[in-house]
């Protein structure tokens, strides 16, 4: 089963959405074991993305530029299916200036 957690990082009106002054974490999962929140920072061109792992479990880190309902989520190719270790992950991500991103959490069963 996977869950998934949405964080954004953007200027802008939107729900999800902060700049250059903060970031918005939003469960879009019910709370179940091995589920976590997406924490995502950016200073200046680059993004920083935590969350508590836990054993037993797979993590992708997907992006996309904008929310639409034909949004193409990408995989962050240096966070793809990494093994939880019950302790913090922590993932970088750097973008041009002025770029935006919207980051999710996909969660899936390692056994």
């Amino acid at each position: 089963m996977k869950r998934v957690i949405v964080s954004a990082c953007r200027v802008s009106f939107l729900l999800l959405a902060v700049g250059f002054f903060g970031c918005v974490s939003e469960r879009v999962a019910q709370p179940a074991e091995g589920s976590t929140t997406l924490m995502v920072s950016r200073s200046g061109d680059q993004a920083v993305m935590q969350w508590k792992s836990h054993p037993d479990y797979l993590y992708t880190v997907v992006y996309a530029p904008q929310l639409s309902a034909k949004t193409a989520w990408q995989p962050l190719p240096q966070a793809l299916r990494l093994r939880g270790t019950g302790r913090m992950i922590t993932v970088e991500d750097r973008m041009s200036h002025g770029q935006s991103r919207y980051y999710r959490l996909n969660i899936e069963s390692a056994r």
